[in-house]
Order: C-alpha cells, then structure tokens, then sequence
C-alpha cells in the first residue's frame, strides 16, 4: 500500500490575519520549521522565496535538524515590486 508523505506550506505557521484580527503573531521560519516538525505526518514544508532562501545552508540544517524536506518552492511574484502590475503585462 502506498504511503501518503504531508506537508505543510510554512507561511501559515506565522502570522495570519484578516481585516478583523491577527491570529497567530509573526514567527521567525526557524520556529515555523520547529513547529511543522511537531504536526504529526507532516515530512516536508513549503518555502517562499525570495523571503525564506536569504541564507540556503541554513535552512537546508534546520530542515535536516527536525528530519524534514522543501517539499515545494512558493514563488513570490504578487507581492514583488516587479510585478505589481502583472507578472507577464510588466
């Protein structure tokens, strides 16, 4: 039988709001890996770049540390100055 691996995209482990309240404060991504590392089933999480590949040695030792993967790379191009009039039409 296949075994399913989960993984979590880091951004919701910090801070989340709406136009109502904040629900969880902002969180450094050593302490979004820690707690990713403690969802059980979870083996991987989902980083964005460019804010979470600012030092890439470190993330690859604290995903290593908590025995997990970069399961995905979220490219950010809707908040980037560059492409805040549309990724392609810029």
């Amino acid at each position: 039988m296949k075994k399913w691996k989960f993984s979590v995209n880091a951004g919701f482990l910090g801070k989340r709001t709406d136009r109502f309240t904040q629900y969880q404060p902002e969180r450094p991504l050593k302490d979004k890996i820690r707690l990713a590392a403690q969802i059980d089933g979870v083996a991987g999480v989902e980083l964005k770049y460019p804010k979470d590949f600012k030092d890439i040695n470190r993330i690859k030792n604290l995903l290593d540390a908590h025995g997990l993967t970069c399961s995905a790379v979220n490219v950010d191009i809707k908040d980037a100055a560059n492409f805040r009039f549309g990724a392609l039409s810029n």
